[in-house]
């Protein structure tokens, strides 16, 4: 009789690197449900996701620059009130 092992694990891509988050991370900036973020980020609508094996991250860096509009070295697009 074969058993198997169904003991939790830690998911691999637990520990992401500095500027990587997960999709919902993005969806929480964007102010949309996680589902939402998911099907647009397939469609190709969330700046910055990628796909790791079947996981989706963001590239903070790039989602920051295209979303809020930030400039290298920490500057804004715009005015500065």
């Amino acid at each position: 009789m074969r058993r198997f092992d169904f003991t939790m694990r830690e998911p691999v891509t637990d520990n992401l690197p500095d500027g990587v988050e997960r999709i919902a991370w993005a969806a929480e900036q964007l102010g949309i449900g996680t589902s939402t973020a998911y099907r647009l980020a397939a469609q190709g609508k969330i700046p910055g996701a990628f796909k790791v094996g079947a996981q989706w991250r963001v590239s903070v860096p790039a989602f920051r620059r295209l979303v809020h509009g930030d400039l290298p070295g920490g500057g804004h697009d715009g005015d500065d009130e």
